[in-house]
């Protein structure tokens, strides 16, 4: 017998599951993250424009708007002046903090449950629209994701490790605190502390802590926060846009139309589209299946630490929803920590009808890895295909036309003609392109090369365009008209 399980061992890699299991992992958030990242989404978005302006200008002396998420918008800056305006450069911050989003995810779920649960729940995070979304996305969204994981990995870490606990503390408060520059962020940290707060085990954890290193802690928290509250004192309108109180229904019908907006993004499975620079729906029907297995099992179970910690988490991100904003990313991590609960629920409940049959364990790992496949593919193909087919009025592939044309001019002094509320953005060509105009006003003559967007509702009427810039997407597909003298 023992011969015989050794064999069926070396066969199916069982030693090396693993590291098997991990280089997977490792391929797929590569692949997911790069693939033609210049090309998927065709474009630049209008929140990824305001982004990168915001990431050029960050003077403390004109405004300090960029303290909100300035982690990405610091690298945002450095990126550009690197790599020159493009895609690539705008998406690569996102890209930085999606990779460590993804590795303190993985940290978490492996403390919590087990490698084999956080291999397979980190490979369907990995692909889920949503998150490949916020991480091949140039804006700072990703941030929230990357502070709650971080919050979350630190305390976990925590409460496991009696020894070296005071980094942790360290780092929790570090978290907490960028959570408080995150839009949405606040709600989340009070969520997570009131379920932790409630639950017995973390005070006696936090009633040991020694009042050197709580005074120590409390005074880097209030340090952190001195330039929030500075710019909170300047601008008063930005506890606004970190809190999105402004979003609040004012009326029945408002509540009525929030309700239809989420049933829209994340019940609606017969009609998959884009929807701004979001995919319907938000998740696939199996992993919605996984995830409210994952909460049966937390109500189940509800007097653990990490039960309160969820369900207060849960019901803080429903009401968030409800009432104030729809966005998928603020129900991103909620939700994947959910459904690892349900992975964890359903490989228990199989192995509960084999408690004592090692072959009939590994059997149930086939329909669970058919599963896991499933899951996966349908989330890859979901969101490649509905970028690349489907109409995304919201992305602009100007930005590629504009370098190219100027380039095709040499030296030649060239004009570049947009909208008012873009023209900040093309203005941050001029850094590698300094013989660039960039106005928001037709010239009246054509006196050297004038390219003109699409958002220029004129145009020159007797002048035909020398070149034509279009894309593949039947609705609105010239991206750039370019006029010689």
């Amino acid at each position: 017998m023992a011969f015989y399980k050794s064999i069926i061992s070396q066969i199916t890699l069982y030693k090396y599951r693993y590291f098997v299991g991990y280089s997977a992992v490792v391929a797929l958030l590569l692949t997911v993250l790069l693939v033609d990242i210049n090309s998927i989404p065709n474009g630049i978005s209008e929140p990824e424009m305001a982004s990168a302006v915001t990431s050029m200008h960050l003077d403390p002396n004109l405004s300090l708007a960029w303290i909100v998420n300035a982690p990405h918008h610091l690298l945002q800056q450095l990126s550009i002046n690197l790599l020159g305006l493009s895609r690539a450069s705008l998406v690569a911050p996102s890209l930085f903090f999606g990779i460590l989003t993804i590795i303190l995810f993985n940290m978490t779920i492996r403390r919590w449950f087990s490698r084999s649960i956080s291999i397979i729940s980190t490979i369907i995070t990995s692909t889920t629209a949503s998150f490949m979304i916020l991480a091949r996305g140039g804006t700072p969204d990703i941030m929230l994701a990357f502070w709650t994981v971080l919050f979350i990995f630190a305390g976990v870490s925590f409460l496991v490790n009696h020894e070296r606990g005071f980094r942790w503390k360290i780092l929790i408060v570090l978290a907490g605190v960028g959570l408080l520059y995150t839009p949405y962020g606040i709600y989340t940290l009070l969520a997570c502390l009131l379920g932790g707060l409630v639950h017995p085990h973390v005070r006696s954890r936090l009633k040991r802590v020694k009042p050197v290193r709580l005074a120590t802690l409390i005074g880097l928290g209030l340090i952190s926060l001195i330039p929030l509250v500075i710019y909170a004192l300047q601008q008063p309108s930005s506890l606004v846009l970190l809190t999105g109180l402004d979003q609040l229904p004012q009326s029945i019908d408002q509540l009525r139309t929030h309700l239809a907006t989420i049933v829209g993004l994340y019940l609606d499975f017969t009609n998959s589209r884009v929807v701004d620079t979001f995919l319907t729906p938000v998740f696939n029907i199996a992993s919605l299946a996984l995830m409210l297995f994952g909460l049966f099992r937390l109500i189940q179970k509800h007097h653990t630490a990490r039960s309160y910690v969820m369900l207060t988490w849960l019901a803080t991100t429903g009401l968030v929803l409800i009432l104030i904003s729809q966005s998928p990313h603020i129900a991103l991590m909620p939700a994947m920590f959910l459904l690892a609960f349900g992975i964890k629920a359903l490989i228990e409940e199989w192995y509960t009808l084999f408690p004592r049959n090692p072959y009939a364990r590994f059997a149930g790992l086939l329909p669970l890895g058919v599963l896991l496949v499933g899951i996966s593919t349908s989330n890859l193909m979901h969101y490649f295909n509905s970028f690349r087919y489907m109409s995304t009025p919201a992305y602009s592939a100007s930005l590629s036309a504009v370098k190219q044309s100027v380039k095709l001019e040499g030296n030649r002094a060239v004009t570049v003609v947009t909208s008012e509320a873009t023209k900040p953005f093309y203005e941050i060509l001029k850094t590698n392109y300094p013989q660039l105009t960039v106005t928001s006003t037709l010239p009246p003559q054509i006196t050297q090369p004038t390219l003109v967007l699409p958002n220029i509702a004129s145009s020159y009427p007797d002048k035909s365009p020398s070149r034509v810039f279009v894309t593949w997407n039947q609705e609105n597909n010239v991206v750039l008209r370019v006029y010689r003298p």
